[in-house]
């Protein structure tokens, strides 16, 4: 299920989606970076491994959503279903991309979300993942939410904050900035850098500290704003697969992992 473009761009951008009602924020977003680095488009939809063994077992059932009936669920069911999701979100995946000119492929892996996308993702520049996760939170209406950069003052960090900022531009919202630094002498060096950057870019941006250098206060700031996308790159210290999992699996937007 692969739809191979014309020649082989320096720059890809892979979404991996899921059957998440927040997919097409995600195509959004990974259209408009490949849109402005003139890059390839990859979707990778992953058929979660965990509904095919969840509907092999012999007690499960499904409630119509139209009619409320039970029914007993299968592999079977479950594969025509998953396979109808595919076909409809590489067809968004397809729509997007001609929208804004880019080219694009598609394909199907069957597993678990982080975990299938970073196997394939050794050659890909940005990742862009979501699926529907644990939250019961209700994101903000997009025209306020901002984008959300974590920044270390590494290279790949500075990589990860002109993402941010081509998404404002692509995307329109504001950008927050959460510094991530290990003491107050850190931090303002991070700072002084940062300004410099966004006086040299003409941007402008809200900065804030991560109050822990923790996995998990990531997790808990990043929470508090429900944005449009959270931008990191792949390399922060910070991040691991539990992590981006974690990330993916509560927050209300799209996580963009850059280099």
């Amino acid at each position: 299920m692969t739809d191979p473009p014309e020649d082989n761009p320096a720059v890809r951008i892979l979404v991996a989606l899921d059957a998440s009602p927040l997919t097409q924020a995600a195509i959004n977003a990974a259209a408009s970076l490949a849109a402005d680095m003139r890059g390839e488009l990859q979707g990778l939809f992953v058929e979660d491994i965990n509904l095919l063994r969840l509907a092999d077992l012999p007690f499960t059932r499904e409630v119509d959503e139209a009619s409320a009936a039970i029914r007993p669920l299968d592999v079977a069911a479950m594969e025509r279903a998953l396979r109808l999701k595919a076909a409809e979100i590489r067809q968004a995946v397809a729509t997007k991309a001609e929208e804004l000119s880019v080219q694009w492929s598609f394909q199907v892996a069957r597993g678990e979300l982080v975990q299938s996308t970073l196997q394939v993702a050794s050659r890909t520049d940005l990742l862009v993942l979501t699926r529907e996760g644990r939250s019961t939170r209700r994101p903000r209406r997009p025209e306020s939410a901002p984008i959300v950069v974590a920044f270390d003052d590494s290279p790949s960090g500075t990589g990860a904050l002109q993402t941010a900022a081509t998404l404002v531009r692509r995307l329109g919202g504001p950008l927050i900035i959460l510094i991530l630094a290990e003491n107050a002498e850190q931090h303002q060096a991070i700072s002084r850098h940062l300004k410099s950057w966004l006086d040299q870019h003409a941007l402008s941006g809200t900065v804030h500290q991560l109050p822990i250098m923790d996995a998990q206060a990531l997790i808990q700031v990043a929470r508090q704003w429900e944005g449009k996308a959270l931008v990191i790159n792949r390399d922060c210290r910070l991040l691991d697969e539990t992590t981006i999992g974690a990330l993916v699996d509560k927050l209300t937007h799209p996580v963009v992992l850059v280099g």
